[in-house]
């Protein structure tokens, strides 16, 4: 969920956009009382501001429902400023579970889950993983500088759970986080990158 005191530290202008207007009537409710902080209804392919208008992108949660990430990059570059950031997190297709499923495969892997039956039923679409290796090739193809990469949500794991205390586990994530992502490790990859 949005953390509006947090990004209020930050910046004095935020901007809220989302494709689904019922997540930004939540949204608006959440900031009603905020000064600075506006939504807009679109999606990341077309973002309605103008050319470097933006110090920072943040793109969390959002890739999962994003087909095109080659657009959504070239959208991205369009509305930062040089030297802008880009924070992006992408679920990571080839994280460690996925390729230690695929020694003894039952289906051919794809990077498309799609719902089950009671998941259409409810409207659920289709959730797209994507391969790290591949986006970072395409942040730097649309003209930024991979600053930083992080794994995460490294020891997401019900049984790993149960067996250690959960602020082991918490320090143990902030410890590797950068160590496992040259291992393309977690089922969350994030990117901290900046314009050129």
């Amino acid at each position: 969920l949005f953390r509006s005191p947090f990004y209020e530290k930050q910046w004095t202008e935020i901007i809220l956009v989302d494709s689904s207007a019922d997540q930004l009537k939540k949204a608006k409710k959440r900031v009603a009382d905020r000064k600075g902080v506006r939504v807009i209804l679109s999606n990341a392919q077309n973002i309605p501001l103008p050319n470097q208008s933006c110090d920072a992108v943040l793109c969390i949660r959002v890739f999962h429902y994003v087909s095109t990430p080659q657009e959504v990059f070239q959208e991205v570059s369009r509305i930062l400023k040089p030297s802008g950031y880009f924070i992006l997190e992408i679920p990571n297709k080839i994280h460690i579970r996925n390729r230690l499923k695929s020694v003894f495969p039952k289906r051919e892997s794809s990077s498309i889950e799609q719902p089950n039956k009671q998941e259409k039923e409810k409207g659920r679409i289709s959730f797209i993983n994507h391969d790290p290796r591949t986006i970072s090739k395409l942040i730097e193809l649309n003209g930024f500088e991979i600053v930083k990469i992080l794994s995460v949500s490294n020891f997401r794991s019900a049984i790993i759970k149960k067996i250690f205390p959960t602020p082991f586990l918490l320090f143990l994530e902030k410890m590797l986080q950068k160590k496992l992502a040259f291992f393309w490790f977690g089922p969350s990859i994030y990117f901290l990158a900046r314009k050129k």
